[in-house]
């Protein structure tokens, strides 16, 4: 059962509202007495059954005017359920559960060291808009290069005053301690929205990163496609290189409740780093953040507090690892592997 209040307007002149209602199917109107009926109010709750159509009838009684009625229907959807097995969403929009496995364990763990290049971040930092292709191109704003939190020296095309401590990447940069051709690196983090929203995720790579939700992959950078793209709007001349000498942020839309989030690099050969932040924040406060304490509890994850830790994902032993469509799971005690299944809510 539910309560649901019957609300109207006001007639002037009026002396008084008599509400009676009763199920589609029937011909009998009921007329409720508590509280008083006819009721001198605009408002007035009935309780009805879940998943049943009412008829309300509401007639005015005025002191100079013949009774007037009005008819309408009203009707109050049972809350979503499940299929067995499954849990029912924060937001009641879909049904979830979890496969959880080992994960293989290092089997030579090394620790991060920070790699920094007079080259990241010199062209500064772009923030794209939803609907980004999961090459990592799309639609983007510049940061102005007048802030020069996002940027490693004066920006495109010159970059003078570059070095190996500003902009976002040589903040945020970090290797494993050896490095070797076609080599992951990457690290896992619990995210819980009390509602769907929105986060955004900055990265920048030598040579790309990529970003796991739920063990779906969201975005591969690839260079090649950046480059092209990246030249062919407002910056010509760009090439592979733009992965790093860009500073990449992405909306990720998720939806409400507990997710994990896979950021991942990768180095195709010699030199290796990457760096990565993930931002509950707007645009407009990311281009208005001048320093760390600008951005306070919006910065909610950064590789900077990794450089100098145990690498969490990793090929070649020095991580851990995963199934396929599986993520690697650190903030529930022991490190194991989660496998994400959603479907459609069904009727109660």
């Amino acid at each position: 059962m539910a309560t649901a209040y019957i609300t109207w307007a006001f007639v002037p002149g009026s002396l008084s509202t008599l509400v009676e209602y009763k199920l589609s199917t029937s011909t009998v109107w009921v007329q409720p007495t508590s509280p008083s009926n006819p009721t001198t109010g605009n408002t007035y709750p009935l309780d009805i059954a879940d998943n049943l159509t009412y008829n309300v009838r509401l007639t005015t009684n005025a002191a100079t005017c013949a009774p007037k009625s009005i008819t309408f229907n009203i009707l109050h959807p049972a809350s979503n359920c499940c299929p067995a097995g499954y849990t029912l969403s924060v937001d009641e929009t879909y049904c979830y559960k979890y496969n959880d496995v080992a994960a293989t364990p290092p089997s030579s763990s090394e620790n991060t060291v920070a790699v920094n290049h007079a080259d990241y971040s010199v062209w500064g930092s772009v923030i794209y808009s939803s609907g980004y292709n999961i090459n990592g191109t799309g639609t983007f704003v510049q940061i102005p290069y007048t802030n020069p939190f996002w940027v490693n020296g004066s920006g495109y095309p010159v970059a003078s005053g570059a070095n190996t401590s500003n902009g976002p990447l040589n903040r945020t940069g970090l290797w494993a301690t050896t490095t070797t051709d076609n080599q992951d690196v990457g690290f896992t983090v619990c995210i819980t929205l009390p509602a769907d929203g929105i986060y955004y995720i900055g990265t920048g790579a030598d040579n790309y990163s990529s970003i796991y939700l739920d063990g779906t992959l969201v975005l591969q950078m690839d260079p090649t496609a950046i480059g092209v793209y990246m030249s062919a709007n407002g910056y010509p001349g760009v090439g592979p290189e733009g992965t790093f000498r860009f500073w990449h942020i992405y909306p990720v839309s998720i939806t409400a409740g507990s997710h994990v989030l896979e950021i991942v690099g990768h180095n195709v050969t010699s030199v290796a780093a990457f760096g990565t932040e993930i931002y509950n924040a707007t645009p407009s406060d990311l281009i208005s953040a001048s320093s760390y304490v600008d951005l306070g509890s919006k910065l909610i994850f950064s590789t900077k507090d990794y450089i100098g830790t145990a690498v969490q994902i990793g090929t070649g032993g020095i991580g851990y690892t995963c199934p396929s469509g599986y993520s690697l799971v650190l903030c529930e005690g022991p490190a194991f592997c989660r496998q994400t299944l959603t479907t459609n809510t069904i009727s109660c």
